[in-house]
């Protein structure tokens, strides 16, 4: 939480964190390595949506000595939402496994990543006492490439969340926004994230999508790869306000894009989860997905899927999705509607599951 901008395990991190602010039924202790954040600070990071600004702060409290000891740690349970930094300090533990990709699909990772997660991800597994995993494929992964025991893991059920304040305003300005139509990618601009299948796309096929403007909507990664698709731009001549790349940008933007695009596509190789398309989904917003991992999990009802590796599998999912929203009498869900969807598909369910197993006084492992 302490980076500066938040999207995947950091987004998972925030959302367990403001249900354990709200539940007086367990006395939780936020920590950082081993310094213990107080509740002000953690609730103040939730309202920023960042934290690279508090840093500053985490380094007062380390060297005020605002730090958890080892006695106290031995008297409690600890969920750790990513790599464990203190293994085996406290009396139960629990880590949650995002994916294994560093392991599964290592050519879209810089080297000093492979080689520390993949160091660290077997050791997490082996030094708690259960795991969490974001999906049933990563589940597997973790079961089969890393011999973990399958009665000590289970599956945590992701969530979406809109602030009701901007869903409403972006609701309310449907009704007179004027905009060209135009389709999303969301995601890292990173390799394992497959945006420039879209550029090799309008490449074979330039006219598919006439009328419509594409934008990538996530912020730059790594390995080049924005700017490999921009050198595809260049040779194709595509005039550069056909794609747009927004870059990170705020929820509230975010909500906006989403709820007036024409549809979305994601067509990552790999995911853990793919929290972008549950987004789509409560959105009511059709997305032409990949076929691979955990992707066919989420919300399968409201994908068109395709194979990431094959163009003319992309190809007949676009014609599809062209297809349903130029149908006639097509409505887009009201305020309400958005607003149920939403709370089905909640974080609550991810912490409670969470809750549970804290609760539980599952054995310590072996």
């Amino acid at each position: 939480m302490f980076e500066e901008h938040w999207s995947g395990i950091p987004m998972v991190t925030a959302e367990l964190a403001g249900h354990a602010l709200g539940d007086s039924g367990v006395d939780w202790i936020f920590l950082h390595n081993n310094i213990v954040i107080p509740y002000a600070l953690v609730e103040l990071l939730l309202v920023r949506r960042s934290g690279r600004a508090l840093l500053p702060d985490l380094a007062d409290l380390a060297y005020a000595g605002n730090l958890i000891n080892r006695f106290e740690a031995s008297t409690r349970a600890c969920v750790w939402p990513n790599v464990k930094c203190m293994a085996g300090w406290f009396a139960r533990e629990a880590v949650i496994i995002h994916d294994l990709s560093t392991l599964i699909a290592p050519e879209f990772h810089n080297d000093d990543t492979i080689n520390y997660h993949c160091d660290r991800v077997l050791h997490d597994c082996r030094t708690s006492d259960h795991i969490f995993c974001v999906s049933d494929a990563t589940r597997r992964d973790v079961i089969n490439y890393l011999r973990v025991p399958e009665r000590k893991t289970s599956v945590i059920p992701l969530g979406a969340r809109f602030e009701e304040s901007d869903l409403y305003q972006a609701c309310e300005q449907r009704r007179s926004i004027d905009v060209e139509p135009y389709i999303v990618i969301i995601g890292t601009i990173e390799p394992r994230k497959n945006g420039g299948m879209i550029i090799d796309l309008l490449m074979k096929y330039p006219h598919l999508l006439n009328g419509y403007q594409i934008v990538f909507i996530g912020r730059e990664g790594w390995l080049d790869e924005k700017q490999r698709i921009m050198d595809q731009l260049a040779t194709l001549g595509i005039a550069s306000d056909r794609v747009v790349f927004t870059g990170y940008v705020s929820d509230e933007i975010k909500t906006r894009l989403l709820l007036n695009c024409a549809f979305a596509v994601y067509p990552s190789f790999f995911e853990g989860y793919g929290l972008p398309v549950l987004e789509c989904a409560v959105l009511g917003k059709l997305c032409v997905a990949s076929r691979t991992s955990s992707i066919v999990e989420v919300a399968p009802d409201m994908c068109i899927f395709f194979d990431p590796t094959d163009l003319e599998s992309l190809r007949s999912a676009i014609e599809h999705a062209l297809a349903c929203v130029r149908l006639p009498g097509r409505q887009d869900p009201s305020f309400i509607d958005l607003c149920l969807a939403i709370e089905a598909r909640g974080w609550h369910h991810c912490y409670n599951h969470v809750r549970n197993w804290l609760m539980s006084g599952e054995p310590h492992a072996s």
